[in-house]
């Protein structure tokens, strides 16, 4: 209520959700429930109601891939009809598409929807039966409360049931998963798991809880029907809109617990599944196994014109030495009948951007490796007085080498800013940004792309490793198997996309110059390590030892005074 007076737009970016009490608080009030009808909207300048009004009068509406692919999955409700869209960034579109049309659930999810059943005074059936209340006859009290006692037993029985279920799954998981993990580990749900010793235990028990969650989305329904023929018969205030959520919430869990069965029990062909656990929490998930024809035939076939534009669209054919193009975005997107164009950089990079290939560093996971990287960024970032970011592909190499130099960059006066748990990336840039702090900024994946610091802030941009994509990741895996050459038909374009991003950090004004360090010397030992090259913009590329990263680094921004 506090921030309702103060909002400007009623968009959640507003309010930052910090705990998961409030966060559970916004799911019940946000505009994604659709449980209000258009005329109390308008009535109480709903900040929906308002959003959407305001994108019926405009000409150009822009929106996040998120909210065009709703409108897609929604045939069309969200948004205001239109013919052309321009899809930036397009890049993402094939992992917005994944996003989108993705599933997960946990225990926690269960037993949320569970306690808007079973809880006597607060929760979605105490909603109803206290808006109800005494104004009804006593027949109709009576099949109201028998719905409400039959959904509550029935709740009951499902909650008893959810924990059988989630007790057999975690004993299953004991013998393919690591005991002590730190991070989340995954397992991939297939044909190979399911045929498992104990994986039919885990189907007995999904069935036996199922059974009940599909008894109490009927009751959902029949409870929305009952108060539909009370509504008209008496004035029930807000009877519509506890019908609607009723009938909503019923339909969610439906959907749920098909999404679930399929997981656990009726896998198809097209959807990828997967069970994650990390610390005590499982959770369960599926994706689709390709989106190029959903996008060909839910965007590409519905609308008149569709342009796709990004910086790192293109990727060269590794081993082929030649010129990057678009032809793994149209095999992905099946975008195979698109006209294509690719547009020159506004900037020069030839004379603003040294790309340092370090020559004697030895491979990733070999020995030595990781002090050559800690070295290097020490060296540049002393030479810089800071001004240097650093693009990492793991947290675990990120927290080992702020460990290793945030001492010693100290001792230069220069800070060392590490995306760590806990750390905003919005804080870390703000800090990285101020002219008066003498920092170096690590970062993971958040940061090699929509990053954008201009100026002198930022003068050396730092790459340990190529950005390949984690093999055991549940989507790629799988996506992998798809493939005759998995790696140099997938991974490796995959990586070149990023790493292009990545690259784009370094030079976001005319005015810029600077120096992007690659310290992974697979680039230059590796047969692929060429089609990385080949897709960045034509920069001066030089290949030197690691000891000399800070000397030459000097030398390249100072080099009208005198040459390399």
């Amino acid at each position: 209520l506090l921030w309702l007076s103060t909002t400007e737009t009623g968009d959640v970016a507003e309010r930052p959700l910090r705990t998961p009490g409030e966060r559970m608080a916004w799911s019940r009030l946000n505009g994604e429930n659709a449980v209000c009808t258009p005329d109390q909207c308008a009535a109480e300048r709903c900040p929906l109601h308002m959003a959407r009004q305001h994108a019926e009068q405009s000409h150009i509406l822009i929106v996040n891939h998120a909210l065009l692919l709703a409108d897609v999955s929604l045939e069309n409700m969200v948004l205001p009809p239109f013919e052309d869209l321009i899809v930036d960034e397009a890049h993402h579109l094939e992992s917005a598409v994944t996003n989108g049309l993705s599933f997960s659930a946990d225990k926690r999810f269960l037993e949320t929807v569970f306690k808007e059943i079973t809880s006597e005074r607060s929760g979605l059936l105490a909603d109803v039966l206290r808006q109800l209340g005494a104004s009804i006859p006593g027949h109709m009290r009576e099949q109201r409360d028998g719905f409400a006692n039959q959904m509550r037993h029935e709740a009951g029985l499902a909650i008893a049931r959810l924990d059988e279920f989630f007790a057999m799954l975690d004993y299953f998981l004991l013998d393919h998963l690591q005991a002590r993990a730190q991070f989340a580990q995954t397992i991939r749900v297939t044909s190979a798991i399911r045929v498992q010793p104990g994986y039919d235990e885990v189907e007995i028990s999904w069935d036996n809880l199922s059974k009940h969650l599909q008894v109490i989305a009927r009751e959902f329904d029949k409870l929305a029907d009952a108060l539909d023929n009370i509504t008209v018969q008496h004035d029930i205030e807000d009877g519509d809109e506890l019908r609607a959520t009723l009938l909503t919430n019923g339909r969610a869990l439906e959907e749920a617990r098909k999404n679930l069965d399929q997981i656990i029990s009726a896998p198809r062909d097209e959807m990828i599944y997967w069970i994650e656990v990390f610390r005590e929490r499982v959770s369960l998930h599926a994706a689709p196994l390709h989106v190029g024809p959903l996008v060909e035939s839910h965007i590409f076939a519905e609308k008149e014109s569709i342009v796709l534009t990004s910086a790192t669209l293109r990727t060269a054919d590794p081993g082929s030495y030649g010129e990057a193009n678009f032809d793994y975005v149209r095999q992905r997107l099946y975008a195979g009948h698109a006209n294509e164009l690719a547009v020159g950089s506004p900037f020069d990079y030839e004379k603003s951007t040294l790309v340092y290939l370090s020559s004697d560093i030895p491979e990733p996971n070999q020995p030595g490796y990781q002090q050559y990287v800690e070295e290097a960024i020490v060296d540049v970032a002393r030479t810089l007085n800071g001004r240097t970011m650093v693009l990492f592909t793991s947290y675990a190499q990120l927290r080992q080498t702020a460990k290793a130099i945030e001492g010693l960059l100290q001792a230069s006066g220069i800070e060392t800013l590490a995306q760590t748990q806990g750390a905003s990336r919005q804080q870390l840039l703000k800090r990285f940004k101020d002219p008066n702090s003498n920092s170096v900024l690590l970062g993971t994946r958040s940061f090699w792309e929509g990053v954008d610091v201009p100026g002198p802030a930022l003068q050396a941009l730092v790459i340990p490793r190529l950005p390949f994509d984690v093999p055991s990741d549940p989507i790629f895996a799988a996506r992998s198997e798809t493939f005759e050459n998995p790696f140099y038909e997938y991974s490796i374009p995959e990586a070149v996309l990023r790493f292009r991003q990545g690259f784009g950090r370094l030079i976001r004004r005319k005015s810029d110059e600077g120096v992007v360090i690659v310290l992974d010397k697979r680039v230059l030992t590796k047969r692929y390590g060429q089609a990385f090259l080949d897709a960045l913009p034509p920069a001066t590329i030089l290949r030197q030892r690691n000891n000399r990263i800070g000397e030459i680094t000097l030398r390249w921004l100072n080099r009208e005074k005198e040459s390399l």
